[in-house]
């Protein structure tokens, strides 16, 4: 079932024509697919004008948006959200001419500032889910795992990543028991974080 938009009207000239889309999330980092992008704001702009949005609501579970708009009249539709501190943004013209109903498609995409991107994979490449592991921004920590000084100590994402972003460019140190059905920790690898952009690193695990 499909929910339209609660819109916040913020002139008295909205017409009964129809403004209707979808918004898609491509995030190939940790999907190659894009994915619906549910549960998010949109904004409208009059014109070219986005010093300040006119329309306002939110997408249903499956990224459509529905909402009133200005009969013959250009705009642009967007967004703005942060998610797992990762900041997404996209927006798209929307052209009425003298059509009751009128779409546009809504194509978005983080900003990644300095971060990095790890995976885990098995000795045979492929990614390992829900694999603890600590990360340090001393080397001496690392190695001696003393994981109240961690950067951060988490688990592996369901494909096998770990990914954080707008952080210090330098070098990080990843630590975890890099044997499948090991149990003692020690420093498998490190990662260096560049300025301007995300950093890739994968980490292949022993027998």
């Amino acid at each position: 079932m499909l929910l339209s938009l609660s819109a916040c009207n913020k002139y008295s000239n909205v017409t009964n024509v129809q403004l209707t889309g979808y918004a898609y999330v491509h995030d190939t980092l940790n999907s190659n697919l894009p994915l619906p992008m549910a549960l998010q704001p949109v904004f409208v702009y009059k014109g070219t004008d986005t010093t300040g949005y006119i329309l306002q609501g939110m997408t249903d579970t499956a990224g459509y948006f529905s909402l009133p708009y200005f009969s013959g009249q250009a705009g642009i539709v967007a967004t703005r959200f942060t998610n797992n501190e990762t900041e997404f943004t996209g927006r798209a013209n929307i052209v009425t001419g003298n059509k009751a109903y009128v779409s546009a498609t809504l194509q978005v995409y983080p900003v990644y500032l300095n971060g990095m991107a790890v995976i885990i994979t098995d000795p045979f490449g492929g990614p390992v889910s829900n694999y603890p592991l600590r990360v340090y921004t001393s080397k001496a920590a690392a190695i001696l795992d003393e994981q109240p000084y961690a950067f951060a100590n988490i688990s592996t994402a369901l494909n096998g990543r770990y990914t954080k972003y707008n952080i210090n460019a330098g070098t990080y140190y990843i630590t975890a028991i890099d044997t499948v059905g090991g149990t003692t920790p020690m420093l498998i690898d490190s990662i260096i974080v560049k300025k301007g952009g995300p950093s890739f690193k994968t980490v292949k695990l022993k027998h």
